[in-house]
Parts: C-alpha cells; structure tokens; sequence
C-alpha cells in the first residue's frame, strides 16, 4: 500500500490543510482535513498538518503497513508546495540546530509521530492539486479575521426594565 500526504498552507489566512491518500488495489481512498492557527509561521502551520495526518493513521493501520510492507517503518510520501520546508524538515533530522520555524511543542509533536514512519519529503512549488487543496480549506474554514470583524448577531440590542 502505497501512502501520500499532501500538505499546503496559508500563512495570510492562517491555515493549513493536508489530504492523505492511501493507494491499495482496490483503488484510491482519501481523507481531507483542515484548520486554522492565526498569526503562525508557515513552517509551524506546515509541520501542524503533517502531524495531523500521521496521527490520523490508525495503529492498526500502522501495524497492517509494516506487515504489507515488510518493515519496521512504512514509507510515505510528503508533498508540499513549500521548498524551504523540506530543506528544513531533513536538516531538522541530521543537526541540532535548524532552520526550522515552528515552536518547540510543534515539533516534538511531529517528532514523536514521525518516528512511527520513514518520511519522504518532496518540494512540488507548480502543484495544482496542492493549489486546490487550500483552495478547498479556504472554502470550507471561516476566515478568523472575518469572524472578529463580524457584528455580534447574538448580542442583546435592546434590553428589558421587565426582565
């Protein structure tokens, strides 16, 4: 079974988005997810969606990828449209010190899950499925700055003497 993360963000809106698909005989099966973290980094929103969906990968999952695959570590392919972030991500893994911008709770959230799984991580700038990915959390997230900006609908306009 073959395995792919597609991941893609939006540092402006503060949103990440990734689509896990799982290629078995049988055909194609994908999961979306989105969300919002304002005000973040594009490496933290980034690492973020690549930790939402290697958590989404069941245990059973896990176990039924090693015994398919004949290994301790099943691969799965990373795709972002983000260069800087694979550059990070694999010297990240090889020095202490790294050019990767996301805070520290981040990425021991994405080591710990990462260690389940052998990470291939691949930069595609000119994807358009990447580019429709966000497209489609933009579609489906309210923007935080819209929902601030927004008039209080549920806010008492005129109050009772009778109350």
């Amino acid at each position: 079974m073959k395995v792919q993360i597609s991941i893609a963000t939006d540092r402006r809106r503060g949103l990440w988005a990734y689509e896990l698909s799982r290629f078995t005989p049988k055909g194609r099966q994908t999961i979306r997810n989105a969300g919002s973290l304002p005000h973040a980094h594009a490496h933290t929103l980034a690492i973020v969606a690549i930790t939402s969906a290697l958590r989404s990968i069941s245990v059973q999952a896990h176990r039924d990828m090693v015994a398919e695959g004949r290994t301790a570590k099943p691969t799965i392919n990373v795709v972002t449209l983000d260069e800087s972030l694979a550059d990070a991500i694999d010297t990240a893994s090889k020095a202490p010190t790294t050019p990767l911008r996301a805070g520290r709770n981040f990425i021991d959230a994405f080591t710990k899950q990462s260690r389940r799984f052998d990470l291939r991580i691949e930069a595609e700038p000119d994807n358009n499925r990447l580019r429709a990915l966000i497209q489609w959390a933009r579609q489906h997230l309210p923007d935080p700055r819209g929902i601030l900006a927004a008039e209080a609908v549920f806010a008492p306009r005129v109050t009772s003497a009778l109350a």
